[in-house]
């Protein structure tokens, strides 16, 4: 009865957000560790009744996963005095 609803778009709020949050897991650009780490958590997620506490804490780190830019690169500044200068002016001790 479940999927039926779900294929006519009559299922309940939280089942529509699994299925979005599958299409943008699909759609990210993620490693394929991330990616297994989200689908991973994802089906965990599809097991939990929506009530249950850890929801909340699991559609985060989904939610996490997603916003990092896994493909974009910069370059990095590998200089010790530069951080050590950053760190003496941002950070106490």
């Amino acid at each position: 009865m479940k999927q039926i609803q779900t294929e006519l778009g009559e299922g309940d709020i939280f089942s529509r957000d699994l299925i979005d949050l599958k299409k943008k897991i699909d759609a990210a650009k993620l490693t394929e560790l991330a990616r297994t780490t989200a689908m991973k958590e994802l089906e965990r997620l599809n097991q939990m009744p929506p009530m249950a506490p850890e929801v909340g804490i699991i559609r985060t780190y989904i939610d996490w996963i997603l916003d990092l830019p896994w493909q974009e690169m910069t370059a990095d500044n590998l200089d010790v005095k530069h951080a050590a200068r950053v760190l003496d002016r941002d950070h106490y001790g």
